[in-house]
């Protein structure tokens, strides 16, 4: 009798292969079948008054094992009945699917196909996006697990978001997931629908005004944040700090480094997968590329990562606690991780960088996401204009001396003369 452990471990081949149910408790005529790309989904096959007679019925893991059985054993038990009345009234397989068939997946069955068939294929880090999908749904979404997805309304998309309170960012990305991923389910590719045709329950929900974060380490900040990082007993944390206030990267893009996108000679780091999805490269300063040659030479050359990690993503994904202890030793407790790519930025900015400049060293897709650094590069300009107009005064000045004493000694040689 098939399990979900037994078709977890079917392994594809070069044909397409069918694995019927057997045994006690099976359902005649019910499958399991295994494409050469690895998809497997359930199905139910059977000579019907001499027709052959197929039905799919969902995709695994998407759609249980249970729910697939049962809607065979529904297939199953229409055969017989037709059957034993003698094949009487019209073919219940001809054309229309049974009713069983047409019963709508609830949104359990959506997040997982969601995550099997979009995320997995299509994310740009897919180990971070299902995780953080799946958080996602287990703290807000459990009422809606096991729902019709079209019984799912509006309503219920402003009661998660009323119930969101002060966290206005996590309201909006409630609301930004829910209408991404009906958005997916009712869109249709190459003439097929991704999933189930549904109406979208966040499509009229506005979402919060968020104020957009500019904390960044000011000078005396820093110093504590270096003198502190100097006597750091992670190395790991220590590392990872150097390297993420000296190239300006995104935490997930430092902890899922990999030693093949270092250009040694060049001392060039090509991110590959950053958020927005555009590669870029950041030129390595001395300190980050030492950091680097040096973990290259510690850790075993079987590790892709320079952050190896036990992980299903295989590198270091967490460092919350050292962070928060470091912080706290710092003096700088409200700091975020992020707040030192701004930090690198901000420096940039401050020293007269271009925006478009700032934006390609930090990987911007667009300038409005450099956008927050416009008023300190605003004030880097006009410290360099003041400093500009200072300098013009002042060569205007010993101008005026060397014209005067030129009038001078002039004068002087005038009044020899005569």
């Amino acid at each position: 009798m098939l399990t979900e452990k037994t078709i977890a471990g079917f392994k594809p081949s070069s044909k397409r292969v069918h694995h019927y149910d057997e045994g006690k408790g099976s359902v005649r005529g019910f499958g399991v079948r295994v494409e050469p790309n690895g998809r497997k989904s359930y199905f139910w096959f059977a000579k019907v008054r001499g027709v052959p007679r197929f039905r799919a019925l969902g995709e695994f893991p998407v759609t249980s094992l249970k729910v697939a059985r049962d809607r065979g054993l529904d297939l199953a038990s229409e055969a017989r009945k037709w059957k034993e009345s003698g094949y009487a009234g019209d073919d219940p397989f001809e054309k229309k699917q049974p009713t069983a068939l047409l019963v709508t997946p609830t949104f359990r069955e959506l997040v997982e196909a969601y995550v099997a068939r979009h995320l997995r294929e299509k994310a740009n880090k897919p180990e971070k996006a299902e995780y953080d999908a799946r958080w996602l749904v287990g703290k807000y979404f459990r009422d809606w697990l096991d729902r019709p997805v079209d019984e799912i309304r509006v309503e219920d998309m402003l009661t998660i978001k009323n119930r969101c309170g002060e966290k206005r960012y996590m309201a909006n990305r409630s609301i930004e997931f829910v209408r991404a991923i009906f958005n997916w389910s009712a869109r249709a590719e190459d003439g097929r629908i991704n999933f189930w045709p549904v109406g979208n329950p966040a499509k009229g929900v506005s979402s919060y005004e968020e104020r957009q974060r500019d904390r960044f380490l000011k000078p005396e900040e820093l110093a504590r944040f270096n003198d502190e990082l100097k006597k750091e007993r992670s190395r790991d944390l220590r590392d990872f700090l150097t390297l993420a206030i000296t190239t300006g990267a995104r935490k997930s893009d430092v902890l899922s480094m990999r030693f093949e996108d270092v250009g040694w000679e060049t001392a060039v780091w090509k991110v590959p997968f950053p958020k927005n999805g555009e590669s870029y490269n950041i030129q390595l300063l001395t300190a980050a590329l030492g950091i680097l040659k040096r973990r290259r030479r510690e850790i075993p050359e079987t590790e892709a990562h320079v952050f190896p990690g036990r992980s299903r993503s295989g590198h270091l994904e967490n460092i919350k606690k050292p962070w928060t202890d470091f912080r706290k030793r710092a003096a700088i407790p409200d700091i975020r991780i992020h707040d030192i790519r701004r930090t690198h930025g901000s420096y940039l900015a401050i020293a007269g960088v271009s925006l478009p400049q700032i934006g390609a060293a930090l990987g911007h897709r667009s300038l409005q996401s450099t956008a927050i650094y416009a008023r300190l590069h605003d004030e880097a300009v006009r410290t360099a204009r003041e400093a500009g107009e200072a300098k013009m005064i002042e060569l205007m000045a010993k101008a005026k001396k060397r014209v005067k004493l030129a009038a001078s000694r002039n004068e002087k040689l005038l009044g020899g003369a005569s």
